[in-house]
């Protein structure tokens, strides 16, 4: 089995799918190691601890601090809640960054940085990161790609709660305000 296919289906399965392997996950998003291995063959997919340990190396996953659990750490849409994951004490840079398509602009200064409920596969949080080039390369899922500086500091100190699961990376359940968006200093692809 190639690492490849076994991330995709995990990703899939822990992200957006759990029933599809018949995971259980705890609130924090947390599936057991030895239930996912045993899921994962009892689908077709022959894996042991060392190719899950080899999938997870990647920056979408991660383990409880005995290593027994796993989750996929962002791009959820389960019904997670960041509070039930992630501390929300660290306080954000000033600015975070946050990549869409330049069609989705004029949307986004009438009603900011929302999360589309309506759609089935929404996810449970707005995705924004320190680097620019990352933000582009997010932005351009979805079309010409727009970076969008995210005035996160000021956000912050207005009550908004930022969760940091890793590196660059910062996630937020709240839609952001069009007044929190520089966008005279928007980036385009």
């Amino acid at each position: 089995m190639r690492k490849r296919d076994v991330g995709s289906i995990m990703i899939k399965a822990l992200r957006h799918n759990p029933q599809m392997l018949n995971l259980h996950l705890d609130k924090a998003g947390y599936c057991t190691i030895d239930e996912l291995i045993k899921n994962l063959d009892t689908f077709g997919y022959k894996v042991d601890r060392q190719m899950i340990e080899k999938v997870a190396e990647n920056e979408r996953f991660s383990f409880n601090e005995n290593h027994t659990k796993l989750r996929a750490d962002y791009g959820n849409s389960i019904g997670l809640r960041l509070s039930d994951m992630y501390d929300s004490n660290e306080v954000p840079p000033e600015i975070l960054y946050h990549g869409t398509s330049y069609d989705a602009v004029l949307s986004i200064k009438q009603n900011g940085i929302v999360r589309f409920a309506k759609n089935q596969k929404a996810r449970d949080h707005i995705f924004l990161t320190e680097l620019k080039d990352v933000a582009l390369r997010k932005g351009t899922r979805h079309g010409k790609a727009v970076v969008l500086p995210i005035k996160a500091n000021e956000m912050h100190n207005d009550g908004y709660k930022f969760y940091h699961p890793k590196n660059d990376i910062w996630l937020i359940e709240d839609a952001i305000p069009p007044e929190y968006i520089d966008f005279n200093n928007m980036l385009y692809d």
